[in-house]
């Protein structure tokens, strides 16, 4: 007998974040259910619409209740990508229902716009912009500076070589981060506390070293224990001339603490791809779970040496290709009762139903 897969997205979500080209690598013994819908699914209905489904692949809205976690045909639950939010895991182990994850995926297209943060901080092509299309500069640069009518150090920019990058957390995107800052000639020192093996070619150092001597700061961390990792006192550390970067969670940061920092020009500036969000509702297992992230109010737009994105760093057309072919090799292993090495809740071996 085949193995009936259901996607809970709804249709533009599917086609927005699915590569259908992928969907060619299945094996022909396989067969798809759909969300009939057209809408995110609450969990009663996500049970009545995988009746006859093994896997459910799951894109970030829809988690798993316990009722769900209970379908005695369910095998395995696949999230399109990497952060799972509201599953509870022991639960699912209990079941004997594997919980698997697509990692790796984002790491190329977070790592290029880290740099591209750097480089963005450090030309401070934002402010130059915005003068410009105000009509501050009328000559180029170097005009307007002969003839006094602007102070370059109001707006300085400098070359990133020679300079020393800190990554907080030292996964693949980390890794990754620091190998294409290091093509470009700049210094990376490295702080990650579950790295137990160091590598001698890796400079490992504590975290207060690492805010005390990096011109640029990108975290890499994931978010635990709901407590800050950067707050009052670790932006007491950080040097004057120096920019924070934040593409992994907005809670390992104070947002208070970052703006008083950047207001008070205690430190150069940032740039966030990610803003903290509501604990309890992050926390919430059986609720389907969203980005409650709110970019169009958040203080630090009142800011001028902060640039703000929505939460972009995983989206690129490459992204969801990988992504999606991943998936489908996933869902084609577990076919064949195996399982990939992305299961996130112990399981060792597939289900029998």
């Amino acid at each position: 007998m085949g193995t009936t897969i259901f996607f809970t997205h709804k249709k533009r979500d599917f086609d927005l974040f699915f590569d259908k080209n992928a969907i060619g690598l299945l094996n022909k013994n396989i067969k798809i259910l759909f969300n009939p819908l057209n809408r995110h699914l609450k969990e009663e209905e996500v049970i009545k619409y995988s009746k006859n489904a093994s896997i459910i692949v799951t894109e970030w809205w829809t988690g798993a209740g316990n009722k769900l976690l209970e379908k005695k045909n369910l095998k395995a639950i696949i999230r399109c990508g990497v952060e799972i939010k509201n599953i509870d895991f022991e639960i699912a182990k209990k079941n004997k229902i594997a919980i698997i994850n697509v990692p790796n995926t984002y790491s190329n297209s977070v790592a290029e716009l880290v740099i591209t943060y750097i480089l963005t901080l450090a030309r401070n092509i934002i402010n130059f912009h915005n003068q410009t299309i105000k009509g501050s500069y009328n000559e180029a640069i170097i005009e307007m500076l002969s003839n006094n009518k602007v102070n370059f150090s109001d707006w300085p920019q400098f070359e990133i070589m020679g300079s020393t990058l800190g990554i907080i957390g030292f996964g693949s995107i980390g890794k990754l981060v620091r190998k294409k800052a290091l093509a470009l000639g700049m210094k990376v020192i490295v702080f990650d506390p579950f790295i137990r093996k160091k590598n001698k070619k890796i400079t490992f150092v504590s975290l207060k070293y690492l805010l005390q001597n990096s011109r640029f700061i990108s975290l890499h961390a994931s978010f635990n224990n709901n407590k800050y990792m950067i707050s009052k006192n670790e932006f007491s550390y950080i040097k004057k001339n120096s920019f924070i970067i934040n593409t992994a969670r907005g809670n390992l940061i104070n947002t208070n603490e970052m703006y008083n920092a950047l207001k008070l020009k205690k430190i150069s500036g940032a740039a966030i791809d990610v803003l903290e969000t509501d604990l309890k509702y992050e926390k919430n297992k059986t609720t389907n779970w969203k980005h409650s992230e709110n970019f169009a109010k958040t203080k630090l737009n009142k800011l001028d040496n902060i640039i703000i994105t929505p939460h972009i760093a995983g989206i690129t057309k490459e992204t969801i290709t990988r992504q999606s072919i991943d998936v489908i090799k996933i869902i084609n292993l577990i076919n064949n009762n195996k399982l990939p090495k992305s299961v996130v809740n112990n399981i060792k071996k597939i289900k029998n139903v």
